[in-house]
């Protein structure tokens, strides 16, 4: 079961919270790695453990990764490729490597609001069914400006398609990318549905992303 989240304006009230893994993948992001990594200090609700991929970068992302772990105020493993094997692998090791129960996916251009960990965390909190949430995002500039959509925007998800979202989630993934990566919040539980990720589904499509894939896999059998 999904679920989506609609505010970011809802005050987080006291509550059991999940553990929560961010997982994150980086190749020669030391132009916007140090903003997003600076985004994840300053969390509502800090991550219990950070895990980066390191897809081979040749630039000074390993550096930047370094200091991170060093400094940050929490856990953080690095993994290293040593060779370039690509998005999917890097999110497959990450995904595979986190260990907490609630697993938060990153991009390294992301900039993340303050309360995002902790929003995502009580919504899973509050719907222990719900396997997958995400939610829209702001679309920035190089430099960080707003531009004048938002990522649901752009996919042309709008009121309408939320409306229908409620009765028929899987006819609007279907239609459209809803689900972006740097967006979605998993259940650890999904994990072994989602993975491999798949590479040949069919001779005339290329590889599928990552986050379409996770937003159309089924639910894994409930423990009796």
């Amino acid at each position: 079961m999904t679920s989506w989240t609609d505010s970011w304006d809802r005050p987080v009230q006291g509550y059991d919270s999940p553990t929560v893994s961010v997982v994150l993948a980086t190749f020669n992001g030391e132009r916007y790695l140090k903003q997003q990594l600076d985004s994840l200090r300053i969390q509502t609700q800090l991550p219990d453990e950070v895990v980066v991929v390191d897809d081979a970068s040749i630039d000074s992302t390993p550096g930047i990764l370094a200091e991170f772990a060093r400094t940050a105020p929490f856990p953080v493993e690095v993994i290293q490729f040593r060779e370039h094997l690509g998005t999917l692998a890097a999110f497959e090791q990450g995904l595979c490597s986190a260990t907490g129960e609630i697993l938060v996916i990153c991009d390294q251009d992301d900039r993340w609001r303050p309360e995002k960990i902790a929003v995502m965390a009580q919504r899973m909190a509050e719907r222990p069914d719900a396997l997958l949430a995400f939610s829209d995002a702001v679309l920035i500039d190089s430099e960080g400006a707003p531009l004048s959509r938002s990522r649901w925007r752009a996919a042309g998800f709008g009121p309408r398609e939320w409306a229908l979202m409620v009765h028929d989630p899987l006819g609007q993934m279907l239609a459209r990318q809803v689900v972006s990566g740097c967006t979605a919040a998993i259940r650890r539980a999904l994990v072994p549905v989602l993975l491999p990720f798949p590479t040949d589904l069919h001779p005339a499509l290329g590889n599928m992303m990552y986050d379409r894939w996770i937003s159309w896999s089924p639910q894994p059998p409930l423990q009796s």
